[in-house]
C-alpha cells in the first residue's frame, strides 16, 4: 500500500484531471478494441498488440476510476472532519465569518 498526503488543492486538481481524462481514456480503449478486430486478408490480426493495448487501457482505466472513487471518498471525509472541529470550537458559519471579518 502506498500512502500519500495531498493538500486539498492538490486533490481537486488530482480529481479534476481524472475526470477530464475519462473521454480521452474511453476513445484510447475504443481505438484499440477497433484496431484488434482488424484482420487482414489471411485473418490473422493487422495488429498483433491491438488486443493487449486495449486490455492494458481496460485495465487503466479501471484503476483510475477507483482511485477517483478513494480519493472522492478521502476529500469528503476531510471535509466532514474540519467541518466537525469548526463546530466544537464554536467556528461555525456566522454572518462575521461569511463576510471575511475575524
Amino acid at each position: 500500500m502506498v500512502t500519500l498526503d495531498l493538500s486539498a488543492e492538490q486533490a481537486s486538481a488530482l480529481q479534476a484531471f481524472f475526470i477530464t481524462s475519462a473521454a480521452y481514456r474511453k476513445d484510447e480503449i475504443d481505438s484499440w478494441e477497433k484496431l484488434a478486430a482488424k484482420r487482414n486478408a489471411e485473418g490473422n490480426p493487422m495488429l498483433s498488440k491491438a488486443k493487449s493495448n486495449a486490455e492494458f487501457f481496460r485495465k487503466q482505466d479501471a484503476t483510475i476510476r477507483e482511485i477517483s472513487e478513494l480519493l472522492a471518498k478521502a476529500q469528503a471525509e476531510a471535509s466532514a472532519t474540519t467541518n466537525e472541529m469548526r463546530k466544537q470550537r464554536g467556528l461555525g458559519k456566522s454572518k462575521k465569518a461569511s463576510r471575511g471579518c475575524h
